[in-house]
C-alpha cells in the first residue's frame, strides 16, 4: 500500500482515500498561516464511554480552537457527520468546526451553542484574535 508522510506525527502512514483528505487540509492550514506545532491528528477522546478520534485539533494556548473531520471523497457530507463533530465539540469544545471530503469544506463558527457557517476560512491570526477576544 502506497504511503504518505503526516508533519504532525511525523512518520509515514497508510495512503487510504481519508488520508489523502487529511493531509490535503494540513496543508491547506499551512498555507493559512497555522503552525505545524499547534495541528494534532487522530485526537483520542472520550465521548459517551466511547473512545473516539478527531481527525484533526488545532490548539491554542493548550485549548483546542478548531476542530476538523474528514471524509473520504466519495463519502456525502451530511446529518451523520454533523453529528460526529458535534460529538467531537462536547467532548473538546472549540471555537470552530470544520466537515471536509476533500470536494466540499464546511467550516462553522460555534457561538454559545451554534453553529455559524461561514464563507471563508479563517486564517491563523483570524483564529487567535477571535479566541482573544473571546477570552477563549
Amino acid at each position: 500500500m502506497k504511503k504518505i508522510f503526516d508533519p504532525t506525527r511525523k512518520k509515514y502512514v497508510a495512503a487510504t482515500p481519508e488520508e489523502l483528505v487529511r493531509q490535503g487540509f494540513i496543508k491547506f492550514l499551512l498555507s493559512r498561516g497555522f503552525p505545524i506545532e499547534v495541528i494534532k491528528t487522530e485526537v483520542s477522546l472520550d465521548f459517551a464511554s466511547a473512545r473516539k478520534r478527531a481527525d484533526i485539533v488545532v490548539y491554542y494556548r493548550s485549548k483546542p480552537v478548531l476542530i476538523v473531520e474528514c471524509k473520504a471523497p466519495d463519502v456525502k457530507i451530511g446529518s451523520d457527520t454533523l453529528t460526529q463533530i458535534w460529538q467531537y465539540f462536547y467532548s473538546l469544545g472549540a471555537l470552530y468546526l470544520v466537515l471536509t471530503n476533500g470536494k466540499q469544506t464546511f467550516i462553522c463558527r460555534v457561538d454559545q451553542g451554534k453553529c455559524e457557517f461561514l464563507t471563508d476560512f479563517p486564517s491563523w491570526e483570524q483564529v487567535k484574535n477571535t479566541a482573544d477576544e473571546l477570552n477563549f
